[in-house]
């Protein structure tokens, strides 16, 4: 008798065990992808100084050196550089074009072009129109600095006298 009640319990299904039974869950699942990116701060003027043309008289001469700082700060975590594109009105003698950007103030001094740096103690590299150059940025930070240098350059060392105005556009890519 035992027996017939074990094999008759074993014959009733039990509920949540029955073949063909489910239970259906619905969840969504949400999430930004994000556009890493820094807050740019920088000089909107540099000025270069007067100098005299006899100071400029020599075929490469150059003025004296203005430091610029552009800072990134705020920086998205997770970013570990930024790439610094320059972007100007090249010099219009042949070659110095991809080396300084040309004087654009009207009737300005002729033979003289702006010459951008870096100045970060890497070996030196003129941040010419169409050049791309790379900043790090500090994990603990979350910043990073561009340091360079910005005077006015004499091709031939023939200068004129004139004002001087040069205007460089720097735009920074996040890989």
């Amino acid at each position: 008798m035992a027996l017939a009640l074990f094999i008759s319990n074993a014959l009733v299904p039990v509920p949540g065990l029955a073949a063909g039974s489910q239970d259906t869950i619905n969840f969504s699942v949400t999430g930004t992808i994000i556009r890493p990116s820094c807050n740019i701060e920088a000089p909107s003027v540099v000025k270069l100084g007067t100098f005299n043309r006899q100071d400029l008289s020599i075929a490469g001469a150059n003025s004296a050196s203005i430091p610029v700082l552009v800072k990134l700060t705020g920086c998205t975590a997770g970013l570990s550089e930024a790439t610094a594109q320059f972007s100007g009105q090249p010099y219009d003698n042949g070659a110095m074009g991809t080396a300084i950007y040309a004087n654009q103030a009207e009737n300005g001094a002729g033979d003289l072009g702006l010459q951008l740096i870096n100045f970060d103690g890497k070996p030196l590299v003129n941040l010419a129109n169409g050049v791309s150059y790379s900043v790090p940025i500090k994990a603990d930070t979350h910043s990073g600095m561009l340091s360079l240098i910005a005077r006015m350059y004499s091709p031939l060392g023939k200068p004129t006298a004139g004002d001087f105005s040069s205007s460089v556009t720097i735009n920074f890519i996040y890989p």
